[in-house]
């Protein structure tokens, strides 16, 4: 079936902000005793949303979190990241405008809170392609990724069955969720992230689901069924 909607991921797809992400997570945990390298950060806590951050750091570790400090710390912390460091993905405002020219509609499906979504967006200027209801988050479900439950939320709200879609993911459990969902699943490979991140290579995505991996956006135009 043709695609009718791409559904992107947005941490390591559409912005760059998985450095900050471990940074801040890095601090925020360490806060309370529990201490991450980035490479353990980076290989298992990618794509998740917080709750289920929270539950992998607190197996991984043996300290119990509190949650709410931790969030606020994580939240100040990587706040002032983006508004200082953050960028687009390389290529990726260029191609949205010419999905947009084309008359193919896209969304996001991001682990992420809502409001850091539109923050985000806003501090890398990609706001206006994506009006708020075509940004759906993890927090609207009942199950994160690897689960499809994000992904179906998104079809069914834009009104395409699930075998219609495409989505754009770099992290494993992105890939399995899209698969979980019945969708086609293009794994991205060019997010700063990927050359910190051990054992995230397009086998691992492959391995995971994947039906392409690509390197570059300029790629994904050419990828999509």
């Amino acid at each position: 079936m043709q695609t009718q909607l791409i559904i992107f991921d947005k941490d390591g797809v559409l912005v760059d902000s998985e450095p900050l992400i471990k940074i801040a997570q890095i601090k925020a945990f360490g806060s309370q005793g529990a201490y991450l390298t980035p490479e353990w950060c980076y290989s298992n806590l990618h794509g998740l949303r917080a709750a289920d951050v929270i539950a992998a750091v607190e197996a991984h570790t043996g300290v119990t979190i509190d949650v709410t400090p931790t969030l606020a710390e994580f939240s100040a912390i990587f706040t002032s990241l983006i508004d200082s460091h953050l960028q687009p993905t390389s290529g990726i405002a260029s191609v949205l405008a010419q999905l947009q020219a084309l008359n193919k509609p896209f969304c996001i499906g991001t682990s992420g809170p809502l409001p850091e979504t539109f923050h985000k967006l806003k501090a890398t200027q990609l706001a206006p392609y994506f009006p708020n209801h075509h940004v759906f988050s993890g927090e609207q479900v009942a199950r994160g990724k690897p689960a499809p439950d994000l992904f179906l939320l998104a079809a069914s709200t834009m009104g395409v069955p699930p075998a219609a879609c495409t989505v754009v993911e770099d992290a494993p459990f992105g890939i399995m969720a899209a698969k979980a969902a019945g969708m086609y699943a293009i794994g991205y490979m060019g997010g700063g992230h990927v050359a910190h991140t051990q054992g995230l290579t397009a086998d691992t995505l492959y391995e995971a689901g994947a039906d392409l991996v690509i390197h570059t956006h300029e790629d994904l135009l050419k990828a999509i069924p």
